[in-house]
């Protein structure tokens, strides 16, 4: 889930992701989110591209 810094929910679900991904959110302790109008991830480079995307870097952990 992810939380606003009120504790509301933003996102309460499944996240798809590997390992690898695992492994580097739990060094790191944070993600950037990349919001904007994408449909699939071959539309997220022309979107950032185009300045049509906002960005937010946030902690994050992950409970099992």
């Amino acid at each position: 889930m992810i939380r606003f810094p009120d504790t509301s929910y933003l996102y309460d679900g499944s996240l798809p992701s590997g390992p690898t991904w695992q492994r580097a959110v739990a060094v790191t302790g944070d993600v950037v989110i990349t919001t904007g109008p994408m449909a699939d991830v071959d539309c997220i480079d022309p979107a950032i591209q185009a300045g049509l995307t906002t960005y937010l870097r946030v902690p994050l952990s992950i409970e099992r």
